[in-house]
């Protein structure tokens, strides 16, 4: 399931726009390099798979988000998630 965000960066003005693309950009490579060698992250972390900022401060952010619920195999009458 993916979800999409999106949100407001008081500090950013419309001139800051090509920086922040830029900036958002390695930062994001870094993320996901780290994700793939396993690093900084645990079960039950969201997973940002992209982001992207816009004008006027703008910005948005989609997230992969995985639910796993099963049965335990020692008492089926409980459920684990």
């Amino acid at each position: 399931m993916a979800y999409m965000s999106t949100g407001v960066a008081d500090d950013q003005s419309p001139a800051d726009i090509n920086q922040a693309q830029e900036i958002s950009g390695e930062i994001m490579q870094g993320y996901l390099r780290d994700l793939k060698n396993g690093r900084d992250w645990r079960p039950m972390d969201s997973i940002v798979r992209s982001y992207s900022a816009h004008a006027c401060g703008r910005f948005s952010i989609r997230q992969a988000i995985t639910i796993y619920a099963g049965k335990q195999k020692s008492n089926p009458e409980h459920w684990v998630g």
